[in-house]
């Protein structure tokens, strides 16, 4: 999938935001979704708070880096989510920060 960066002092939902920048599709932001006390996920999608998510995991992790769940990918032809546990996110220092 790449490496997702922290996004600097940027929060969604009381936690961290990150993203990944590619050549082939542009940016996509991992953040966290608190739609219910049940119904909680870190998503991917183009954009922060973006209903179009196309990756997401039932994961109460407090940062990316501690997600502990199976990933599930988006089949938009049925409209649901399939796992995926080959997926993995991987985080890295904060986007901007210095090598």
């Amino acid at each position: 999938m790449g490496i997702y960066k922290k996004m600097a002092g940027n929060m969604h939902s009381g936690h961290p935001t990150y993203v990944f920048k590619s050549h082939q599709f542009g940016l996509a932001y991992l953040y966290y979704e608190n739609l219910t006390p049940s119904e909680e996920y870190w998503v991917v999608g183009p954009t922060i708070g973006s209903r179009d998510a196309n990756l997401g995991v039932s994961d109460k992790a407090m940062s990316a880096d501690k997600i502990t769940g199976v990933w599930h990918v988006a089949d938009v032809a049925k409209g649901t989510f399939d796992m995926a546990p080959s997926i993995f996110i991987e985080c890295d220092r904060e986007y901007g920060a210095p090598a």
